[in-house]
């Protein structure tokens, strides 16, 4: 059974990823194979995405080809991927991601997500995407203030302050 995804109500901003960033990867068929916290997470955020899509998601199914992606846990993947690393391909008509760590799988889907339609494009040759560190952070803060040259958030991976909105708090 899938994890629920948070529904936010009515006119509550999604924080990182509005709905249409899953646009791509929901109006699709996708097979998702393995077990674990993580991959009940993936389950859940494709799930919530087909919904909303019109797409569909299947577990742990035998692949029949019929699958435009395929999110895929096992001891199978090459070692060298370790707990956070993971394989994108895309082959006969079918996105496949692979990884031996259900983290590697949860950053295999936002990978996907990130693509976008070129996810579903074309041929890929397989990537191998491995962390560049052994210990990922994410170094962040608001500033009540807009500061002249900082700006009102200080990190290196995205948008708008979670927190602020024009110098006032969100409410």
């Amino acid at each position: 059974m899938p994890l629920p995804v948070p529904v936010l109500p009515e006119g509550v901003d999604p924080a990182w990823l509005p709905p249409a960033t899953f646009r791509a990867v929901g109006s699709r068929r996708t097979l998702i194979r393995g077990s674990g916290p993580l991959v009940e997470t993936v389950h859940g955020e494709v799930a919530q995405a087909c919904r909303r899509f019109g797409g569909r998601v299947v577990r742990d199914a035998v692949a029949d080809g019929a699958y435009d992606l395929v999110l895929d846990l096992g001891a199978e993947g090459p070692e060298l991927l370790g707990e956070e690393g993971f394989t994108c391909a895309r082959e006969d008509g079918t996105t496949t991601v692979t990884a031996r760590g259900g983290r590697g799988l949860l950053y295999g889907l936002f990978h996907v997500v990130r693509l976008g339609e070129t996810a579903f494009t074309g041929g890929r040759a397989g990537e191998t995407h491995l962390p560049a560190l052994a210990l990922r952070m994410l170094d962040h803060w608001d500033n009540v203030a807009v500061h002249p040259v900082m700006g009102q958030v200080e990190r290196g991976y995205a948008g708008g302050s979670l927190f602020w909105r024009e110098g006032r708090a969100r409410g």
